[in-house]
């Protein structure tokens, strides 16, 4: 699809252009993001089609100019076997695509960047519609739609040490992030259940983003500091009997652009060590982050009263380690993550957090491409609102967790194939009914496939 698109409207550049682009190294850029989106480096399927990979020669032409784009579809088939509310199996699909100006080398404004990026979302979730999890079964689950995700302009200072960001942001792309928990498919492995369940609208993360404003400084290598502030409702308020109480619905097309509501501040520290060839230990990263909403959240106090706290806080950690390495490779063999997150259990329903895995890039001789994982996950809800459920009869809330297996299958640079297997343990955390037998729904068993094609 994405291939159709570019050779529809390339204009006729010459053949030469087209045939050097074709062997020149190919990979997504550092700005790319998003749910399920490749990271950086990702070779593209460009690299495998010769002469074909840039029609009309237009992507060097760009190139040249500091303007890059990028298109990447993900589909999936997903079904759980057993539990949910229902069996059944569901596909869906998304594709992003991405636009990068480097606008000192398009305009001569040194240090600057625009980047926007866009979704097409379509097919049927399988949270949504079978298990109906707190953790979302899949990363590019969302309502279907065309939409705008990011749209930012940056400008860098003191030879890069110092990054300003200003536009329409998703926090997902650089919080909270884990380099080795990008391979599974699970929703929470990205932007974590705690921060999508406790903040309004599940916060600036996919499939919703915020106005903000984003610095990054990097005092000495290794070390980096960042700190946004969001619009901390991307979609707005619910109010009901005037909007949908779904934020994907009121904001369906990522244009909302809203001022108007309490701010969220996010903070992060970031150390990454033995990074340099030479180093003889194993390279990792350790994150800390602190994020602060000021707007006013219902209390899940008991005896129950109406009573709203301003301000919501929450904390987090993040550790990403290699524990192996291939003897004469630099990125075969073994990584693990580790990622812990608390908030106040007076006014959220999951105030803890915690997942964790490991992968193995290479683990099957003669694949050296190839990716093997497995990881868990799991978020406790609010001891308050589980008390709060016992004294109005309701079902007590009590804790969701995850289980993933997956393999991801290079078939081609750009290209890859990826069976996976989850097994959620109390989807929604036992406190939602199953609507055929007013009880808890039952764990459920998920067995999927993904294919990724990146241009």
């Amino acid at each position: 699809m994405a291939l159709l698109a570019v050779a529809s409207c390339s204009p006729a550049f010459a053949q030469s252009d087209a045939e050097s682009a074709s062997k020149a190294p190919v990979a997504t850029p550092a700005t790319s993001g998003g749910q399920g989106s490749p990271p950086p480096g990702t070779p593209s399927i460009q690299s495998s089609l010769g002469n074909y990979g840039d029609p009309g020669g237009i992507r060097a032409f760009l190139d040249a100019k500091g303007i890059d784009f990028a298109f990447t579809y993900i589909g999936e088939v997903l079904g759980n076997t057993s539990g949910g509310v229902k069996r059944g199996a569901t596909y869906e699909g998304r594709l992003d695509a991405t636009l990068d100006v480097d606008l000192e080398k398009l305009a001569s404004l040194k240090g600057a960047a625009l980047h926007a990026e866009a979704f097409q979302i379509h097919g049927r979730g399988l949270s949504g519609n079978n298990t109906m999890d707190l953790f979302t079964v899949s990363g590019i689950e969302a309502y279907p739609s065309t939409r705008l995700y990011e749209a930012w302009f940056e400008q860098k200072f003191a030879d890069d040490k110092i990054a300003v960001r200003v536009g329409q942001l998703g926090a997902d792309t650089e919080f909270f992030v884990s380099q080795t928990s990008t391979l599974f498919v699970s929703s929470t492995y990205g932007w974590p259940a705690i921060t999508a369940d406790d903040l309004p609208s599940g916060g600036p993360a996919y499939p919703l983003s915020a106005l903000g404003t984003r610095i990054k400084v990097t005092p000495f290598d290794n070390f980096t500091v960042l700190a946004a502030i969001f619009d901390g409702d991307p979609a707005g308020p619910y109010r009901p009997g005037v909007n949908n109480p779904l934020p994907q619905v009121r904001d369906n097309s990522g244009t909302n652009f809203r001022l108007q509501d309490p701010p969220l501040v996010m903070t992060e520290a970031a150390y990454a060590y033995n990074q340099e060839k030479s180093a003889t230990a194993l390279p990792g990263t350790v994150k800390v982050g602190y994020f602060h909403h000021f707007g006013q959240f219902a209390a899940l106090d008991t005896p129950i009263t109406t009573t709203n706290y301003r301000g919501n806080d929450g904390l987090y950690g993040v550790i990403d380690q290699a524990i192996y390495r291939a003897p004469g490779t630099d990125d075969q063999g073994a990584s693990t993550f580790l990622r812990i997150a608390a908030t106040p259990s007076d006014r959220n329903s999951i105030d803890f957090y915690v997942d964790g895995g490991v992968s193995y890039k290479g683990l099957i001789p003669g694949r050296p491409d190839d990716t093997a994982g497995f990881s868990a996950a799991y978020g406790r809800s609010s001891p308050n609102l589980a008390q709060t459920d016992a004294l109005t009869g309701a079902l007590v809330h009590d804790y969701q967790a995850l289980i993933e297996a997956t393999y991801q299958i290079a078939i081609l640079p750009g290209f890859t194939i990826q069976p996976d297997f989850q097994y959620i343990f109390h989807p929604g955390a036992h406190g939602v009914a199953d609507p055929a037998t007013g009880l808890p729904i039952r764990d459920a068993a998920i067995f999927g496939l993904r294919a990724t094609a990146h241009y």
